[in-house]
């Protein structure tokens, strides 16, 4: 009996609770406070959501200043309004959402209200002002992990330690203390930075103040002379797509020195080296606030590759391995006055190289076609459509291949004395090329110029002079299909097998 009534007392005591809490609230104010909670929540998504989304505690996007000013603006105007009223919704209706809906369907029996169930509005703004705080803490998390891993990379590798690396560990370090003021990591990293950077700068600047140029390795076994080579290496790299040939590169080639003796890179299936390379020292500067420091790339020229390939140059490529730096006057024309020397490519590395060797190669295949068209044509009758396009462009097509040819022979020749000259790459694919070229373009080389003034008289000259070789070149006209076939032939040598060592 005594149970019993002890346990009417908690039934009746809960439902004075439960009246009590309702009782304050009449069915106009609670349709009220449950739109204006609606209201909170839509203002949190549209304001809030696009730098922290309401299922997650992230934060969107990578602009901090903006996305600090967002949230900034929110701890001060919004979340305290937003907190004052859910602390005073949650004391009229309940802490939960089940208790929340059930005293809203206790009170509100005919009004209008919004179409969510106010308990699951109240849970949603909660958990987003939540996600809110704990996406600021996870961010500054995150953020002190960056700046972790860039201090590795300033204390693991020397170039890297540079004021640029400095900056953004400390911009990232602030960012961090921004996002969450109690992050004691960032802090303590933070207030160690400048001393780090003050050492670290300190003892790279006298090492490099120390270093002096190697210079070329003493026991050079050869083949080749040291000096030599290393002129060769640095016109190389100079004229190269990757190094000083690219001229939205900022960076300019000042010397080599070789360091060390010939080397095999690559070997066929049976062992035979195919490819050689020669390590050397390259010393380069950038047009910068530290142009007074040169770095030194630790590198391995290459030679061509193929079968029987020679020690020696043209270069064709490059490996890359350790990174130093000097002070530009510890170099060998560190002051800047080797770098305005000016090197021609060898018609065959780098970009220009490459288009000037498609281009001969082409030129003397098209050249080829059109000589050996009678022929051809007969032969192979599927190619009329192909003829009636190019045969008007004859002549065009002639005095456009006689030029390829004539630049593509000054250019081989200029490099003569600098880098291994090859007669079946330098020499055959030109000279097929002029002759056919002249060959097709004649009509048109001869026609009388309109042009006046010096390019007229210009013009007029240079046709006075190949008339002295008409005769000859007359001659050719009996050869017109072989001659063709050989264009057309050596045109298609030229294309495929550049890379080896015949061309």
């Amino acid at each position: 009996m005594k149970n019993y009534r002890i346990t009417t007392l908690i039934i009746v005591a809960v439902v004075a609770c439960v009246s009590t809490v309702s009782a304050g609230a009449t069915e106009q104010e609670a349709l009220k406070d449950w739109g204006n909670l609606e209201r909170a929540y839509k203002d949190m998504k549209k304001d809030i959501e696009p730098v922290v989304p309401s299922y997650a505690p992230n934060i969107i996007g990578s602009d901090y200043t903006k996305i600090l000013a967002v949230l900034d603006n929110y701890e001060k105007l919004m979340k305290p309004k937003f907190q004052k009223q859910l602390d005073e919704f949650s004391q009229k209706y309940g802490k939960t959402a089940s208790e929340i809906n059930e005293t809203m369907k206790t009170t509100v029996k005919d009004g209008e209200h919004p179409s969510t169930s106010a308990g699951d509005i109240y849970e949603r703004l909660k958990k987003f002002m939540d996600n809110v705080q704990q996406a600021r803490i996870n961010k500054s998390r995150t953020l002190v992990q960056d700046a972790q891993s860039i201090q590795r990379t300033i204390d693991s590798f020397e170039s890297q330690a540079n004021e640029k690396n400095y900056d953004k560990l400390k911009q990232t370090l602030g960012f961090a203390i921004k996002f969450n003021p109690e992050n004691k990591t960032a802090k303590d990293m933070l207030a160690k930075v400048d001393k780090q950077r003050a050492d670290k700068l300190a003892a790279i600047n006298k090492r490099i103040d120390e270093t002096k140029w190697p210079g070329n390795y003493k026991n050079f076994a050869g083949p080749g002379d040291s000096e030599a080579l290393a002129a060769v290496a640095l016109a190389y790299l100079r004229n190269d797509e990757g190094w000083g040939g690219n001229k939205k590169n900022t960076e300019h080639c000042l010397a080599v020195a070789i360091r060390g003796n010939w080397g095999s890179h690559k070997k066929n299936i049976l062992g035979q080296t195919v490819q050689w390379y020669l390590p050397i020292y390259l010393a380069v500067y950038k047009d910068t606030d530290e142009e007074s420091v040169a770095r030194v790339f630790e590198l391995s020229v290459l030679t061509r590759e193929g079968p029987g390939e020679k020690k020696a140059p043209p270069f064709a490529g490059v490996t890359v391995g350790n990174i130093w730096k000097i002070r530009r006057k510890n170099v060998p024309g560190g002051g800047g006055g080797a770098d305005s020397q000016t090197v021609a490519s060898d018609g065959q590395s780098g970009f220009t190289g490459m288009v000037f060797r498609l281009a001969l190669a082409f030129g003397n295949i098209i050249a080829g076609l059109l000589a050996a068209a009678p022929l051809i044509r007969r032969k192979v009758p599927k190619l009329n459509s192909v003829y009636e396009k190019i045969t008007p462009l004859s002549n065009m097509i002639g005095v456009v291949v006689l030029a390829i040819g004539v630049i593509t022979l000054l250019i081989a020749v200029s490099q003569l004395f600098l880098l291994r000259f090859v007669i079946f790459a330098n020499i055959v694919p030109q000279l097929t090329a002029i002759a056919v070229g002249f060959f097709l373009g004649k009509e048109l080389l001869f026609k009388k110029s309109h042009i006046s003034g010096k390019a007229g008289e210009a013009v007029e000259k240079t046709q006075e002079f190949l008339k002295k070789y008409d005769d000859k070149m007359k001659q050719l006209e009996r050869y017109q299909i072989p001659l063709g076939f050989v264009c057309l032939v050596v045109g298609l040598i030229h294309l495929f097998l550049a890379p080896l060592p015949l061309f």
